[in-house]
């Protein structure tokens, strides 16, 4: 016996738009990949109103340097420097789950 295509009533799935998955009802904020990625999977998607951002810039390198220098850091103080190799890099942290473990 083949398969055969079954039409699902959308109501019943969880909303891929939410992080519960429940549906919300009236008008809501979505960024502009989430709209995108509606349109991409066929949904009827009719904005009411957009934003339009004027200046532009990379607002979080700050934040992203800041984070990198401090995972680097903490890594490199376990013994996981930024140029190990595959094997290198596992077998410092086999040594490291020792250390936690005891």
């Amino acid at each position: 016996m083949g398969k055969q295509w079954r039409h699902l009533d959308g109501d019943l799935l969880p909303s891929p738009f939410t992080p519960s998955g429940q549906r919300r009802m009236g008008p809501v904020w979505y960024a502009t990949p989430t709209v995108a990625y509606a349109v991409e999977l066929g949904y009827d998607v009719t904005p009411l109103e957009g934003w339009v951002r004027r200046e532009s810039g990379r607002f979080l390198d700050g934040w992203y340097k800041r984070l990198r220098d401090a995972y680097v850091a903490t890594m490199s103080d376990l013994g996981m420097g930024e140029k190990l190799s595959p094997a290198e890099f596992l077998e410092a942290m086999a040594v490291t789950r020792a250390v936690i473990r005891s």
